[in-house]
C-alpha cells in the first residue's frame, strides 16, 4: 500500500516543469502476512534509479519483477502490474496508518485504472459520458464508450476517440485511439 506525500519540481513554468523527485510512503504486506509499519523514501528522478521495491525498500533502476512502483519526470507513477502488483484506491474513510490489511487490492484494479490510467474516466465507470465503462458485458473489464473528444493543439483541432483498453494478449492499460485533424 502506498501514496505520494510530496512532489518536487524542476522548472519555473507549467510548460517546462518536470518532476525532480517524489516522496512515497508505503506499508508492505507479504503474502499471508500482516500489513507492516509505514516507511518513506524520496526518489530522485535524475539518477535513473526511479523504481521502488516495497519488500526491500530499495530504490533502483526498474528491472523485471524487482520493483513495485516507479516514477517518471512527466508526473507519471507506474505500478508494475506485469508482476502481480495489485492496485486499489484507498477508501477515503480509512486512514493510511490505521488500515490493517491490503491483500484484497486486486479486486479494485479496474476501478483504479479508470482513475489513474492513461485515459481517465470523468466521474464514474457507469457514466456514459466518460471514456470507459466497467463491466459492460459482465466480464469485469473496461470497455470504451466511443465518445469523440476535441483536442486543440495550438491553432489546430483534432477529433479523438478511444477504441480499446487492452493489448492483444489481454493486458490492461494499452489504450488504442483513432484521431484526425479537423481544423
Amino acid at each position: 500500500m502506498f501514496h505520494t506525500t510530496h512532489l518536487a519540481l524542476d522548472g519555473s513554468s507549467p510548460s517546462t516543469a518536470l518532476l525532480d523527485s517524489i516522496k512515497i510512503e508505503w506499508r508492505y504486506q507479504p503474502a499471508g502476512g500482516t500489513l507492516g509499519t509505514a516507511q518513506e523514501v524520496i526518489i530522485a528522478l535524475g539518477s535513473g534509479n526511479t523504481a521502488l521495491n516495497f519488500a526491500t525498500g530499495v530504490v533502483s533502476a526498474p528491472s523485471g519483477c524487482d520493483w513495485d512502483v516507479r516514477a517518471v519526470n512527466d508526473f507519471t507513477v507506474i505500478v508494475n502490474n506485469a508482476c502481480m502488483v495489485g492496485t486499489a484506491p484507498l477508501n477515503p474513510t480509512e486512514s493510511f496508518t490505521a488500515l490493517t490489511r491490503a491483500d484484497d487490492a486486486l479486486q479494485y484494479a479496474g476501478f483504479l485504472s479508470g482513475l489513474s490510467g492513461p485515459i481517465p474516466y470523468t466521474s464514474a465507470l457507469d457514466d456514459p459520458y466518460g471514456t470507459l465503462l466497467y463491466n459492460l458485458a459482465g466480464d469485469n473489464r473496461l470497455s470504451p464508450t466511443f465518445n469523440i473528444y476535441l483536442i486543440r493543439v495550438g491553432t489546430s483541432v483534432y477529433k479523438m476517440q478511444v477504441t480499446g483498453y487492452y493489448s492483444a494478449t489481454g493486458s490492461g492499460g494499452f489504450v488504442t485511439i483513432r484521431y484526425a485533424k479537423i481544423q
